[in-house]
């Protein structure tokens, strides 16, 4: 038998559990939540990660997301998490101030803020990039080239150029278009399609009706033939958010363009998955053959033009081909059958922040009005958290340009200790663009010591931080150098072998990325998770076989789910990552929690 006391007790911590669940977000601490609160805070000894996160994007204009975030911050406080990092970027990036939806995300974010700080967490803010022009896509708005008239000016050092051979008797053909009314899967709406090819153009057409759709977007993905919930891999680059749809409007159509490339498709077969959506009706999605995108135009310059390569004819456009919408339909008396052809091309670049406000150059963020834009952005988050935001988290990942501006060179050869433009790189950009958002910010603020968490990718040479790197002048190397490490914090990904394009990786690579950051006295959180419990083993391997240096790098955990077409990325597996990391990393986590999830078994 056990005492009454430990009952009573029992039962008082129960019904402080419960009434957690309804807290009203307007109340005081009560001292029971400060006493649990004090008591897991008093588990966080110097083995333990320091900082144990959970990361949270879904957005908040809709109710179910605000009611979702609500239980993950308690769920999140039970088991010793110590801070919640809050990502709505899209809102206050494309959205302006008076938005109704800004409106009804700010009452939220409100909420959130004191829900989180009432039970222990510190709020991480992530809503804005230090990279302005970040992407190339196909699809832009206001496309610029890299370089002028077709001169391949960064093609030599980052091996960008690639020569692609078509068979048969037209070089560029028009196929049947396949389309599919209904979904071939029960893993949500996946439509098969097979005869894809590789290093091939197709356009993806999605025909819907919406009824009261409250969403306004609407996500299509490109996967791997094999694709079901437990395996398949999202084909590079392809994710497409569809906005601003209209709530009531009968057969919209919605089209995305992808290359297939070298990503080996199982026998020649893709999936596209179309967002199940309230207020959504899928007629068809169809797939088409078009081996050249919209508005990826060919050059109309003396030095950039179609030409043979066996006897070098010089061709021209609507005497020897004509540009449609979607195709290049060749004339057959003019560019024979079989004839091999050399087509100079040049990507395009799209910023991410809205047209109005493209008003400085698309591949510098160091003019005025960047950071006019920048402060704002930070301005109108702070306030949305009430102005109680410990730290912030900058949405950067794969930048797309970098080190082309002449402005920014000059600004930037102070710097440099050299006046001479071959010596700047698109890495040297990277990291004195991204030491200066965190020099602004901190300004702003009065705030010296105020944190930064930065994703991993552009700053490691394992990673994406590397030489070549297509886009960035020269290469992409040596951004970290410049990083004020007592304030910058890395969310390193330990990416995992199996995701695309890593197959060839080993785990040594892997091992390095950490190492890298450690041996440059930089700190590092392990991004983890991603709604796959062999991720996290794969996280925690890596983190047994690291040096004892690099292991003292890293100070903490961030629960991470990542959206996988198909399969349902929620925050239902926080206890059993908890317990795994309890169990295969004794005190890293505060060992009053550990207890309590062995003792409910």
């Amino acid at each position: 038998m056990k005492h009454k006391k430990i009952i009573l007790t029992f039962l008082a911590i129960m019904l402080f559990s419960i009434s957690a669940y309804s807290v009203d977000l307007n109340q005081t601490k009560s001292s029971s939540e400060v006493e649990l609160n004090a008591t897991i805070k008093d588990q966080n000894i110097s083995d333990n990660f320091q900082k144990r996160f959970v990361y949270f994007d879904k957005s908040l204009s809709d109710d179910e997301n605000f009611e979702l975030i609500k239980r993950v911050i308690l769920d999140a406080a039970r088991l010793g998490f110590n801070g919640i990092v809050v990502e709505q970027e899209y809102i206050f990036t494309r959205l302006s101030h008076d938005n109704p939806i800004i409106n009804k995300v700010k009452s939220y974010m409100g909420q959130i803020e004191k829900l989180a700080h009432k039970n222990g967490l510190d709020l991480v803010a992530m809503h804005f990039r230090g990279n302005v022009a970040n992407e190339v896509v196909h699809d832009s708005d206001e496309g610029n080239p890299f370089y002028q008239k077709g001169k391949f000016d960064f093609s030599e050092a980052n091996k960008a150029t690639t020569i692609y051979e078509v068979n048969g008797s037209v070089a560029l053909p028009l196929v049947p278009i396949q389309t599919k009314t209904s979904p071939d899967s029960v893993f949500g709406n996946l439509y098969s399609f097979d005869h894809i090819k590789l290093d091939t153009e197709y356009k993806i057409t999605v025909d819907i009706t919406t009824k009261d759709f409250k969403d306004k977007e609407i996500k299509v993905s490109v996967l791997d033939g094999d694709y079901n919930d437990d395996n398949g891999k999202v084909i590079f680059g392809v994710n497409k958010y569809f906005e601003n749809i209209p709530s009531s409007k009968v057969h919209g159509k919605y089209s995305v363009y992808f290359n297939s490339l070298d990503h080996s498709q199982r026998d020649g077969k893709i999936k596209v998955y179309v967002q199940d959506s309230k207020g959504v009706t899928i007629h068809s999605v169809s797939v088409q053959e078009v081996g050249y995108t919209p508005k990826v135009h060919v050059i109309r310059e003396d030095t950039t033009p179609i030409v043979s390569d066996l006897n070098g004819t010089i061709y021209k456009d609507v005497d020897d081909y004509i540009l449609h919408e979607d195709s290049i339909e060749l004339i057959s008396d003019k560019i024979k059958s079989n004839k091999r052809l050399k087509v100079i091309w040049y990507p395009q670049v799209n910023t991410s922040l809205p047209s109005e406000q493209k008003a400085f150059s698309d591949i510098c963020a160091d003019e005025d009005m960047y950071y006019k834009i920048l402060l704002d952005q930070v301005k109108r988050i702070n306030e949305g958290f009430n102005n109680n935001v410990d730290a912030y988290a900058v949405d950067d990942d794969e930048w797309r340009t970098a080190g082309w501006d002449e402005k920014c060179i000059e600004l930037y050869a102070k710097e440099l200790n050299s006046t001479k433009n071959e010596n700047f790189t698109g890495g040297d950009y990277i990291g004195i663009s991204t030491k200066r958002l965190v020099e602004k910010i901190s300004l702003d603020q009065n705030r010296s010591d105020l944190e930064f968490y930065l994703m991993s990718d552009m700053f490691d040479p394992n990673f994406n931080g590397r030489d070549p790197y297509m886009g960035v002048k020269g290469n992409a190397l040596g951004a970290y150098k410049y990083l004020p490490k007592d304030q910058v914090i890395m969310f390193n990904w330990f990416p995992n072998p199996k995701e695309p394009g890593l197959e060839n990786k080993t785990e040594a690579d892997f091992l390095a990325s950490a190492k890298h950051f450690a041996d440059n006295g930089i700190r590092q959180i392990i991004a983890g998770y991603h709604d796959d419990m062999r991720n996290l083993d794969s996280n925690i391997a890596f983190y047994k076989k690291s040096d004892k240096k690099t292991q003292e790098s890293i100070v903490g955990f961030m629960y991470l789910i990542w959206f996988q077409p198909g399969k349902n990325a929620t925050y239902d597996d926080m206890d059993d990552v908890v317990e795994r990391i309890c169990k295969e990393l004794p005190g890293k986590w505060p060992s009053k929690v550990c207890k309590d999830l062995e003792l409910s078994k």
